[in-house]
């Protein structure tokens, strides 16, 4: 690692640093503190062992949907490595700034290996690979938190179905996407990386939507988004809150969505923010919101420490199988 690039890491890493401080500080004047750390020290050790229990298929789902979107492409890897390599990454993306440096990293070593069995652009391939396979889940994640707008909740704590409410989100979502794909269209076909854009989105089609493909890749994005949900909900039943099926469907969701903006570290203070702006909307306690984006932040890192044995181990290296 180049001292350049060691010196943009720390200047990033302390500024993604001081803005999840700044979110968590604005959440913190909005909410009951007192009652925050109350429920946070309440934390009960049996529902947070079974929260990390609920994280081993969303990681092993997350490798498998992997090995399926890189093989498609020609970039083959094991399961082992896969695995492995997952769990690094992940670990990686907890504690550096963007929560994607260790998606690139496993794309940068995965490339290298394809690289030195003889590969012709395996270093494009593999970075391709990452992109089609986090593409996959967001899209999937993306479609349910569309769909949780018709089961948005209420104070009462009873379920209330917005037809028209969600009908009228979906609608909107639905023109502002079209609208964005013929302005991408028209300008992919008026400029010099038109056609490499087009082979882009071909590739993307043939890993993710064809026909011999879909079900599969729709399967495990499902399994990976249900052990998030699920794990939410233990994150709420460790602090002894309760979640009603319908607001884990509508709330969450958007939750999860709003950590895929890249400003902070690991999603920290983003996610609470959200938590509480989301709780406070669907008229719940926005402390309850941020006490359990918390514990399910906690429970995340620690899932995610595995990715240590990767660094300790020689054998866990990216091999691919060929």
């Amino acid at each position: 690692m180049s001292l350049r690039f060691q010196e943009v890491i720390q200047k990033r890493w302390f500024q993604r640093l001081a803005l999840s401080f700044l979110f968590l500080f604005g959440v913190f004047q909005f909410v009951d503190t007192d009652a925050l750390f109350k429920r946070i020290a309440s934390l009960d050790l049996v529902w947070l062992i079974v929260a990390l229990i609920v994280t081993l298929p969303q990681y092993y789902f997350s490798a498998e949907r992997w090995r399926l979107t890189a093989g498609r492409l020609g970039a083959h890897l094991s399961r082992r490595a896969a695995l492995s390599e997952y769990y690094f990454g992940s670990l990686v993306n907890q504690i550096l700034p963007g929560g994607v440096l260790g998606d690139a990293g496993r794309a940068l070593r995965h490339g290298h290996s394809l690289r030195s069995y003889g590969e012709s652009g395996g270093l494009g391939m593999a970075a391709r690979a990452v992109i089609f396979e986090r593409a996959s889940g967001q899209i999937v994640l993306f479609v349910f938190m569309l769909i949780g707008f018709f089961f948005w909740p209420t104070g009462s704590q009873e379920k209330v179905f917005s037809f028209q409410t969600g009908l009228s989100v979906l609608l909107f979502v639905m023109i502002f996407l079209i609208l964005i794909y013929v302005l991408i269209k028209g300008v992919l076909k008026a400029s010099s990386i038109g056609q490499f854009a087009i082979k882009f989105f071909q590739e993307a089609r043939y890993t993710l939507l064809a026909g011999d493909v879909i079900f599969k890749q729709l399967s495990y994005s499902l399994i990976v988004l249900a052990s998030y949900l699920f794990c939410f909900y233990c994150a709420a039943q460790a602090i002894d809150i309760e979640m009603a099926l319908f607001e884990l469907v509508a709330l969450v969701p958007v939750v999860l969505f709003s950590m895929t903006i890249p400003i902070t570290i690991a999603g920290w203070g983003v996610r609470e923010a959200s938590a509480a702006a989301i709780w406070g909307l669907a008229e719940l306690p926005a402390v309850d919101g941020v006490a359990i984006s918390v514990t399910y932040g906690i429970i995340v890192l620690i899932s995610a420490l595995p990715g240590i044995f990767f660094v300790i181990s020689s054998k866990n290296n990216l091999k691919a199988n060929h």
